[in-house]
């Protein structure tokens, strides 16, 4: 091992000679000096740098007393043949173990034939410790792999949500509701197209990594604990990327804008993890638990509540597992419980819990954009058709100054019908219909929908001012009025014309009857149906010519009629192809 450090300094202290012992030494050391001293230790000092000494002290060792000399060792007695005394070099690793077996194959070289061909010398090698651990180290690789995959997983679905943005901007989205398809039927075929999408994606990366053949995902296990944490990712990825998605009411903005933001909400968080999990920064104490751990518990975290941190995370600890086996001397195949870890396990049940989580938020948000309420949501499963009295339906007492008799004489029609419970009640009823506009600090109105300009509330067919040209109903100029106290019936087979000047809340109105914003209060009734509590069997039943163009820009105006018939309900054979 050291080569021309294997150096040997010898006393014999026996008072005889050891010339078959001396020359066994000599020939291991390959033929190197032996070089004499007194016995002192501290001569041993001014000597040239030895790998060891060896003090004998007793020596009688033949062919004839071995046999007994093996039994008291075996015995666990001392022998009296053989007393000596070695001291090894501690500056030099391997010192000891290779004088030992010196002495070893020394006395092995003395009582058997040597020239028996079935005598092999004993042989000792120096092998360092198994590791235990991955080394305090950064790997680009394990690092490389999960950020450009992760990244994949994070802007594909962010990509694909932006077209939930642009149906919203040109309010093709609430047209499809107006004509019957419900908010619940819009999210699922949205969401079965951008899966199937997202599971595309997820194959083609699961097939190029038998072609590329990355060391980390070689084995089966690997192959395969990746793959379904991939495929249980995608409906999470879509859902929160959806929800994120109404952050924008415009698509430009989104696209340019939203993929950045997604990158670095799951990639700071994930490189913060990855750097403290590779050099070893917050690791768990002395027992090694790694649940005890600061980076544990960070990554547990930020898998339950950052659904764009999963995807970098499932692929650098699946890769993290193959990395740990390969340090580890004592680790060999691959199994599926070697993929079990903590870690791993935590990854699996984020994405069963991201899912369920992200559709509510969705929801709650699409509700919210409309202008509702989040206890909206319980009324969608209410199986009431009629809401009892509530202080959004109570009698309001702002009535302007000058309310005509005919006005006044139609909020009480509305008000007898709506207490009397008719058979056959009015197609259309508004009953103390109120929206207000709340102010912002700024100054500016929020609620105020799909507005370009900051004041917009009071502009134009954007937002209404009241009739009075009052906009401030409560004097401390913090809300702004669009619709006071309305209240109308319309009757089956009735046309009835909404008049009035600009801003006097007929726009506001409109929106309010499609269910595109919330009343502040009031009702709204189709056919008996509170639009609220019965959204779609409501909206069956009216038709609705919005101002704007709800139109896709990818199919043809003739397509666009096809699909408002057949979700209608016009059959196909009526619908001309």
């Amino acid at each position: 091992t050291y080569q021309e450090a294997t150096r040997l300094a010898i006393h014999n202290g026996t008072g005889r000679q050891l010339e078959a012992f001396i020359s066994s030494i000599r020939a291991q050391i390959q033929g190197r000096a032996l070089s004499p001293y007194d016995g002192n230790f501290s001569h041993l000092l001014s000597m040239w740098p030895h790998l060891g000494a060896l003090d004998i002290n007793t020596f009688d060792v033949t062919i004839a007393n071995i046999s007994s000399i093996i039994q008291d060792y075996i015995d666990g007695q001392d022998s009296t043949s053989i007393s000596m005394t070695a001291i090894y070099n501690d500056t030099l690793q391997h010192s000891l173990p290779i004088l030992v077996n010196i002495i070893n194959n020394a006395v092995y070289r003395m009582v058997v034939n040597p020239e028996d061909r079935g005598v092999y010398p004993l042989i000792v090698k120096t092998h360092p410790f198994q590791m235990t651990s991955q080394p305090a180290e950064f790997n680009s690789g394990s690092f490389s792999s999960s950020l450009f995959i992760g990244m994949i997983f994070v802007l594909v679905p962010i990509s694909l949500a932006v077209d939930m943005v642009y149906d919203r901007e040109v309010k093709a989205k609430n047209q499809l509701r107006v004509n019957g398809l419900s908010s619940a039927i819009y999210f699922i075929i949205y969401f079965v197209v951008l899966g199937a999408l997202m599971v595309l994606v997820c194959v083609v990366l699961l097939a190029l990594i038998p072609v590329l053949d990355p060391p980390a995902f070689r084995p089966t296990p690997a192959f395969c604990t990746l793959g379904a944490l991939c495929l249980l990712c995608c409906p999470a990825s879509v859902l929160s990327a959806a929800a994120a998605s109404y952050l924008f009411d415009r698509a430009d903005s989104a696209q340019s804008i939203l993929p950045n933001v997604a990158a670095v909400v799951g990639l700071a968080p994930f490189i913060l993890v990855a750097a403290l999990d590779m050099l070893h920064i917050g690791v768990g104490g002395d027992s090694g638990d790694e649940r005890n751990s600061v980076v544990f518990g960070l990554h547990v975290f930020l898998s339950l509540v950052n659904p764009m941190y999963v995807p970098y995370a499932i692929v650098y600890f699946v890769n993290r597992v193959y990395v740990s086996c390969e340090v580890n001397a004592a680790c060999g195949a691959l199994t599926f419980s070697d993929f079990a870890t903590d870690e791993i396990l935590v990854l699996l049940v984020s994405t069963m819990f991201h899912a369920p989580i992200s559709f509510l938020l969705l929801v709650m948000l699409d509700i919210r954009k409309a202008g509702g309420r989040v206890s909206d949501i319980l009324k969608m499963f209410s199986c009431s058709k009629i809401e009892k009295a509530n202080e959004e339906i109570i009698e309001n007492n702002d009535i302007g100054i000058h309310e005509d008799a005919d006005v006044k004489a139609e909020r009480q029609k509305v008000a007898q019908l709506m207490s009397s419970n008719v058979a056959q009640p009015p197609v259309v009823i508004l009953q103390n219909l109120r929206k207000e506009y709340q102010k912002s600090p700024l100054g500016l109105f929020g609620n105020c929908g799909n507005c370009v300009k900051s004041n917009c509330c009071g502009e134009g067919n954007g937002g209404e001012n009241t009739e009075e040209g009052n906009p401030d109903s409560d004097g401390a100029h913090s809300k702004k009025v669009a619709v006071r106290n309305l209240s109308l019936a319309v009757d089956a087979g009735e046309v009835f014309g909404l008049l009035g000047h600009t801003g006097a809340g007929k726009t506001t109105t409109m929106k309010i009857i499609i269910a595109e914003e919330a009343p502040t209060r009031g009702r709204v009734q189709i056919g008996g149906h509170n639009i609220t509590s019965n959204i779609n069997e409501a909206f069956q039943l009216m038709g609705y010519c919005p101002q704007h163009d709800a139109l896709w820009k990818n199919i043809t105006v003739r397509e666009h009629l096809e699909l408002y018939a057949a979700i209608r309900g016009v059959p196909r054979g009526d619908i001309p192809m």
